[in-house]
């Protein structure tokens, strides 16, 4: 059979040729990849982490498996080349598993599947300490001082992605309140 039909004894399917392309070469679709990943850091937007969230949270309920949600984010704003270094240094300490995104113009949020307090807090540690020793500044040229939000699923009262997010949410509040950290 011609490379794009795929034959049974009663009845072909033709593939477009696109698609066909597409998955011979392995090349990513370029206008999906636009719809999910923010063009400043090269993460994934606020949109897909909303998805990616409720996906996660389910999962994880679903399976009694430890999810971890850190969110993370500095004062004042930066400009897109210290944004995509911070987006490196997050890269390079995460796994293929982990989600990360930019929730706002200063802030991200990491989901880390099959992750407990241990792993989350040595990852957070490690993304902090590189960000401060690479210098990194803002604007206005202050130091980019990190705060950081850890919460764990599963926990008491946390029965919706929203209790997740909310108490990542209140944990980097609380850590930018107290100067970072």
């Amino acid at each position: 059979p011609a490379p794009t039909e795929l034959r049974s004894e009663e009845a072909s399917f033709d593939l477009p040729e696109a698609l066909l392309k597409d998955i011979q070469t392995g090349a990513p679709d370029q206008g999906l990849i636009s719809a999910l990943v923010d063009p400043a850091t090269g993460l994934f937007n606020y949109a897909f982490l909303n998805f990616k969230l409720d996906e996660e949270f389910k999962r994880a309920k679903r399976f009694d498996d430890p999810l971890a949600c850190v969110m993370l984010g500095f004062e004042g704003q930066a400009d897109d080349p210290v944004l995509k270094e911070l987006a490196a240094i997050f890269l390079g300490f995460s796994r293929d598993t982990d989600i990360l995104g930019r929730f706002d113009g200063s802030s991200f949020l990491f989901l880390l599947p099959r992750t407990g307090p241990d792993g989350a807090k040595i990852m957070a540690e490690r993304v902090a300490t590189a960000a401060e020793e690479r210098g990194l500044r803002d604007l206005v040229g202050d130091p980019l001082t990190l705060s950081i939000g850890i919460t764990l699923y599963p926990a008491e009262n946390m029965e919706r992605r929203e209790d997740l997010y909310a108490a990542a949410r209140q944990a980097f509040v609380d850590a930018r309140s107290m100067g970072g950290g």
